[in-house]
């Protein structure tokens, strides 16, 4: 995400409930070879033009919630409030 590439992502994976399979990148089930190498197949049969729509919808995506100046903020509230 944050590097403007496609990810493949077990489903078990804290960042997999950001992810949206085939939207902005692609994710499979922990511990299945086979849905990984399903995965892994669709990324290559993407052709350019879809590989860079879902690269940026996952840019997007890591800007609007975890991007230094969106994650910073966040963690300061925390920090700051009384939950610890």
């Amino acid at each position: 995400m944050m590097m403007h590439k496609t990810v493949v992502i077990s489903n078990v994976c804290g960042v997999a409930d950001d992810i949206i399979d085939d939207w902005n990148g692609f994710v499979f089930k922990a511990e299945d070879v086979d849905d990984l190498c399903r995965a892994i197949n669709r990324v290559s049969l993407l052709d350019k033009k879809e590989y860079e729509n879902i690269c940026d919808r996952a840019r997007i995506d890591y800007e609007n919630k975890y991007a230094m100046e969106v994650f910073t903020p966040r963690v300061e509230r925390i920090k700051n409030s009384n939950f610890f």
